[in-house]
């Protein structure tokens, strides 16, 4: 029979992590089908963490060679690239992530089909074809021209003509698209749509990208970042759970301590 739902709502991405995280640790939930995970409460749109759980979860990724939090982010939003001083609606963003985006396409062989950011704002380039950058027309479509139609707030990353293979192991995207969407209050609502989502090496760093890429849209839209939704329509923990226990008992050990 198909599982229930499993949905957590928090004010610090860390701590809506950790709950994913423990559920898949007990017995018979090696994955969760769908998971649906929302985070709020965003200081002057900056998304509220737990150091200590980063930082343990960090190092336990360098240990595994994997990617840390800040660098899976980075595939979502280059947050390092973004001047928010600038009201220019993200063009500086877009015009040095075009800049290096030959280097970064060389640095890993990942790569080669993209990265999240680069399918959002140059959807499948084509030699003599004009690259669409769907995020600046979510912006334009919305701040200037009063479009608040949801779908017209909508960006996609598969591309059916890229990425329907018959290979049983493809890597990426997993991320299929982003949604945006006013709420009556006048805040912008995040939700980002995953086929699959591997809990211990990439959920953390998905939430945090999301939530980054919500703080961008919001200020270049001239709303206020209320909500970030992440959709797993399967999450798997992807390690053995006797390799994780010992960084849920150190994350337990703090939570009893009462320094989180």
């Amino acid at each position: 029979m198909p599982k229930d739902v499993f949905t957590t709502t928090s004010d610090n991405l860390s701590i809506a992590w950790t709950e994913v995280l423990l559920k898949m640790m007990t017995p018979s939930n090696n994955e969760l089908t769908p998971a649906v995970i929302k985070i709020r409460d965003f200081q002057n749109g900056k998304v509220v963490e737990d150091k200590f759980i980063r930082t343990i979860l960090d190092d336990e990724l360098k240990k595994e060679g994997k990617k840390s939090c800040s660098e899976v982010s980075h595939t979502i939003f280059p947050e390092s690239l973004w001047n928010p001083s600038l009201e220019d609606d993200g063009d500086h963003l877009f015009s040095r992530f075009n800049r290096i985006w030959p280097r970064v396409r060389k640095a890993k062989s990942a790569n080669r089909s993209g990265t999240y950011f680069r399918r959002m704002t140059s959807y499948r380039p084509q030699e003599g074809d004009e690259p669409i950058n769907q995020l600046k027309h979510v912006i334009d479509t919305f701040k200037n021209h009063g479009n608040h139609r949801r779908s017209a707030l909508l960006v996609s990353i598969f591309d059916p003509a890229l990425d329907h293979s018959h290979a049983r192991i493809l890597g990426f995207p997993c991320l299929q698209q982003v949604s945006f969407a006013k709420t009556d209050s006048g805040g912008l609502c995040v939700t980002g749509s995953y086929a699959l989502q591997y809990q211990f090496e990439k959920a953390y760093g998905n939430y945090l990208g999301l939530c980054n890429l919500g703080k961008f849209m919001a200020t270049s839209m001239e709303l206020k970042l209320e909500q970030v939704t992440c959709i797993a329509s399967v999450a798997k923990l992807a390690r053995p759970k006797n390799k994780l226990e010992e960084l849920v008992n150190s994350i337990n050990t703090h939570f009893k301590s009462g320094e989180k």
